[in-house]
């Protein structure tokens, strides 16, 4: 589970028990604005959800990332890789961003609750990086 500042206060806590909280490293950051409690174990799907609401409307899932929230075969990687509008490139370096320069309607869709390129638009980024053989497993 994620948490944000506003969660904190709607729970009860106080905003110096939730600093205090955050400064001992009982609630750690994951993305700014966004903490996991220090005994959740950081999952791949929770980079995937930090980021992309970190990122926001602007921001979609990428090529194998993608590929692996559609649940396309042969799509196991643990990297968490976004797709963002051109001028969006400064971002912050600890998050791996791709540039487009304009998407095309049906390119971006939302599934199971984030922003994600399509199956068809994941599988043509992969390209890129994979061999055949695992294009062909997320084809079929």
């Amino acid at each position: 589970m994620l948490a944000t500042t506003t969660l904190a206060y709607e729970a009860g806590l106080s905003p110096g028990q939730w600093r205090r909280l955050r400064r001992d490293d009982v609630w750690v950051p994951v993305v700014p604005g966004l903490w996991r409690h220090a005994a959740t174990p950081l999952t791949w799907e929770m980079k995937v959800r930090a980021g992309a609401a970190w990122l926001g409307r602007d921001a979609a899932l990428y090529g194998p990332t993608a590929s692996r929230w559609w649940g396309l075969d042969g799509c196991d990687t643990e990297t968490v890789e976004f797709v963002v509008p051109r001028a969006r490139r400064h971002l912050v370096p600890w998050l791996t961003l791709h540039t487009t320069t304009r998407w095309m309607r049906g390119d971006v869709l939302r599934h199971r609750g984030v922003r994600t390129t399509s199956a068809a638009l994941a599988i043509i980024d992969m390209a890129r990086t994979h061999t055949p053989r695992q294009l062909e497993q997320a084809i079929d």
